[in-house]
C-alpha cells in the first residue's frame, strides 16, 4: 500500500520533484479525510490551513469570492493539490473558497512536514514560487492578494508583514558601468549567484545584470562579451526600501516579473543588499526552520547556545499551530543533533582526526528520538577494539573527546546527567568488547540495578560516527537476549506493576502535598507505553529505538493488532503532545522551568477524559504484558 501509494504521488506535481528516498516517505506522513457533496472545507481570508491537500477521489471547485461573484474559478480533480500557495505566501489562511462538487477524500500532509519538504528539497519549493508567478499575470488575482494579505487579521508579525530590514542579505556582487561582460560574468560565477548589480562613477547602483540578461542580449542577442556592463544590465534599478514589509517585496517582485530586489536605505539612495524569493520563502516557511538553517551555519558555542534558548518558544509556536506530538519530537530531535553535530566539528577540528572508528552513542529519549523541552544528557562512546598497547592513548583521546562535548552540550543547555551517563566518563567511553561485556552483566544478573540500566542502554542509536559499530552491539544484544529470556520477563513484572495514575473508580490520582500538589507526573505514565514497547522490540530482535515505530513493528510481526497499535500510538502520542505543551507554556507564558507534573484542573472537559482513556488503554497494554509473559501465574 505505501509503495502503491508513494507510485501513485510521484506522477502528481510537486511531489514528482521529491529524491526517491523522501517519496517512499511520504505515505507514511499522509493522512485521509472525507467529505460529503456541498460541502465547505476552506474560506477564503478566514480558514487557517493544518495541511497540504492533494485530492485522492472526487471533485472540489475553488474560487474567489468577490460581492457574492465568483472569480478566477477553478475545478479540482484526483491528482491536483491545494494550500501550497496559502500555506508559503498567505502565512497559512486561504486564499480561496474552496468546496466540494462530490463526495471527496484527501490526503493531507501536515503544515510541518510540508515545510519540511520546501526545506531540503528546492526543486519541490520552486514548483510553488512559479505557479504563485504565473497566477501573478493575472491581475485580478495580484490585487486579491494583495488585498487579502494586507487586511487579514490572521497574519502573524513573523510573516509577510515583517520587514524587509530583517532577511535581505547585506552581501552582494557589483561592477562598475565599464566592466566587460565576461568579467560579470566571471565575478557572479565566482560568488555563486545570479546577478551583479552595476554602479556608476557616482556610486549610485542604476542597474542589475542577471542569468536573464546574459541569455537574452548577449548569448541569443546583439551584445557580445567585451561589450560594457551598462550596455546589458536591466534599469532602472527595480528596489524596495529596506523599512518595507515582505509583502510589498513581494508584490514588486510579481508585477515586475522579477525574483530578487535592491534593498535601499531609508534615504531611498544607496544601495545595502539584495532581498529574493528564496529569502522570503525561508522567510514563510516560519522560524523554526529558519532557526534550523541557522544552526547549520554556527560557527561557536556561544551562537548554538543562544539558538537553544529559542526552542521553548520555537516550540511553543508550533503547539499553537496544530503541529503533531510526532512532527515536535522530530523537530526537536532534528535541533539537538544538529548541537550534536556542530560541536563535534568543533572537538575533531582541535582534536585532530580519531585514532580509531567509534560511534557517539545517544540514549534514553534522545536514543529514542522523544526528547522534550525538560531533558538531560545520556550519551556514550564505543570505539573499536584496538591492540592492547594503544588502547591507553586511544581511550584518554575518546575521554577527551566526550569531554569536550559532554561539556559544551552543558554550556548550550542540555544538563549534565545526574547519573553521570555521559560520555566523559570513563566506564561509558570503551571499547565495543567491553560493551559487550557490560550487556551481557547486565542481563544474566536479573536483578533491578541491570533493568534500570536497561531502561537507558538499551535504547541507543547512532548520534555521531559509524553506523556499522552500533549494529555490532545492537546484533551481540539481541543474541544475549535470546540466550537469557528470564531478564525480560524480569522487566515485563516491573512495568506492569507499575500504575497509571488513575484510580479504580476512574478518577486521577493526584499528587497530595507540595508544590505538585494536584498534578500528575506524565513522564511516569508515558513510560509504560514505552517499557511495552521496548519489551517486544528487545524480544523480537527489533532494531527501531522510537516508540511508535517500535510498535508498528510489532504490528507487522503479529504481536499487536491493527486496533490496538492505532489506540497504543494514538496514547502515547496523545501524552507526549500534553506534555510538550505543559513545558512550552512553562517556558514561553510563566517564565519557569520545564516539568513533567500535568494540572488536571488546567484542563478541558475534554483533554480530562481524553487522558483518563489513554491510561486505560495503557493498563489493557500491560494486561497483555501480564499473559504473554506468564506473569499471571507468578
Amino acid at each position: 500500500m505505501t509503495t502503491h501509494t508513494a507510485n501513485v504521488l510521484g506522477k502528481i506535481e510537486p511531489f514528482s520533484r521529491l529524491p526517491e528516498r523522501m517519496l517512499q516517505e511520504i505515505p507514511a506522513s499522509l493522512g485521509t479525510s472525507h467529505y460529503f457533496q456541498g460541502m465547505t472545507l476552506f474560506v477564503q481570508n478566514k480558514t487557517r490551513l493544518s495541511s497540504f491537500s492533494v485530492v485522492l477521489q472526487g471533485e472540489l471547485e475553488q474560487y474567489i469570492l468577490e460581492s457574492g461573484e465568483k472569480s478566477l474559478r477553478r475545478v479540482l480533480n484526483q491528482g491536483d493539490t491545494y494550500g501550497g500557495l496559502s500555506l508559503l505566501f498567505n502565512q497559512g489562511v486561504s486564499l480561496y473558497m474552496v468546496q466540494t462538487l462530490e463526495d471527496t477524500m484527501l490526503g493531507r500532509l501536515e503544515t510541518g512536514k510540508f515545510f519540511e519538504l520546501c526545506s531540503v528539497c528546492p526543486e519541490f519549493a520552486a514548483y510553488f514560487i512559479d505557479r504563485f508567478r504565473e497566477l501573478s499575470d493575472d491581475k485580478a488575482f495580484l490585487e486579491h492578494f494583495t488585498r487579502q494579505a494586507s487586511q487579514s487579521e490572521h497574519l502573524e508579525p513573523d510573516s509577510t508583514r515583517i520587514p524587509v530590514s530583517s532577511v535581505f542579505s547585506s552581501s552582494y556582487p557589483d561592477c562598475v558601468a565599464e566592466t566587460p561582460v565576461a568579467e560579470a560574468a566571471r565575478m557572479m560565477t565566482d560568488k555563486g549567484t545570479g546577478h551583479i548589480f552595476v554602479r556608476q562613477e557616482s556610486g549610485a547602483h542604476t542597474g542589475v545584470i542577471t542569468d536573464s540578461d546574459l541569455r537574452s542580449k548577449v548569448i541569443c542577442g546583439r551584445e557580445g562579451l567585451d561589450s560594457p556592463a551598462s550596455r546589458v544590465m536591466s534599469t532602472p534599478l527595480t528596489s524596495v526600501s529596506v523599512n518595507e514589509d515582505l509583502l510589498r517585496a513581494m508584490t514588486t517582485m510579481l508585477r515586475s516579473n522579477i525574483s530578487r530586489l535592491g534593498v535601499l536605505d531609508e534615504s531611498g539612495q544607496r544601495l545595502m543588499g539584495v532581498i529574493t524569493e528564496k529569502d522570503i520563502l525561508r522567510a514563510q516557511m516560519g522560524s523554526h526552520l529558519r532557526t534550523l538553517h541557522e544552526m547549520q551555519a554556527a560557527g561557536t558555542v556561544r551562537e548554538l547556545a543562544f539558538q537553544h534558548e529559542q526552542l521553548p518558544h520555537l516550540v511553543k509556536t508550533l503547539v499553537d499551530r496544530g503541529a503533531s506530538a510526532h512532527y515536535l519530537n522530530r523537530f526537536i530531535t532534528s535541533f539537538n543533533e544538529l548541537v550534536l553535530e556542530r560541536l563535534m566539528h568543533f572537538s575533531l577540528r582541535e582534536l585532530g582526526p580519531p585514532p580509531a572508528r567509534f560511534a557517539f552513542l545517544l540514549m534514553g529519549s534522545e536514543g529514542r528520538r522523544e526528547q522534550t523541552l525538560k531533558t538531560d544528557q545520556d550519551n556514550a562512546i564505543v570505539f573499536e577494539d584496538v591492540a592492547e598497547q594503544d588502547r591507553e592513548d586511544v581511550q584518554s583521546y575518546f575521554l577527551e573527546l566526550g569531554t569536550r562535548v559532554c561539556d559544551w552540550l552543558h554550556q548550550v543547555g542540555q544538563h549534565y546527567c545526574e547519573f553521570d551517563i555521559m560520555a566523559k566518563n570513563p566506564t561509558w567511553c570503551q571499547p565495543l568488547s567491553v560493551w559487550k561485556r557490560y550487556h551481557r552483566k547486565w542481563i544474566e544478573s536479573d536483578d533491578p540495578q541491570g533493568v534500570l540500566h536497561a531502561n537507558i542502554f538499551f535504547d541507543f542509536r547512532l548520534g555521531y560516527g559509524q553506523e556499522e559499530l552500533v549494529r555490532d552491539l545492537q546484533q551481540s544484544l539481541f543474541r544475549r537476549m535470546g540466550q537469557w529470556p528470564g531478564f525480560l520477563q524480569h522487566m515485563a513484572r516491573n512495568a506492569s506493576q507499575i500504575k497509571p495514575p488513575l484510580s479504580f473508580f476512574g478518577n486521577f490520582v493526584l499528587e497530595e502535598n507540595g508544590d505538585k500538589k494536584g498534578g500528575f507526573d506524565i513522564k511516569s505514565a508515558m513510560r509504560l507505553v514505552v517499557d511495552f514497547a521496548r519489551i517486544y522490540a528487545l524480544q523480537e530482535g527489533i532494531p527501531e529505538t522510537n516508540t511508535p515505530k517500535r510498535l508498528e513493528a510489532m504490528h507487522q510481526a503479529g504481536l499487536l493488532d491493527r486496533r490496538n497499535l492505532d489506540d497504543l500510538v494514538h496514547t502515547y502520542e496523545y501524552l507526549m503532545f500534553q506534555r510538550l505543551k505543559h513545558q512550552a507554556e512553562n517556558v514561553a507564558s510563566r517564565d519557569i522551568p520545564p516539568d513533567n507534573y500535568v494540572l488536571p484542573s488546567k484542563l478541558t472537559n475534554i483533554e480530562q477524559q481524553s487522558l483518563k482513556e489513554a491510561f486505560k488503554r495503557i493498563r489493557t497494554a500491560q494486561g497483555k504484558l501480564r499473559m504473554d509473559f506468564f506473569l499471571h501465574l507468578v
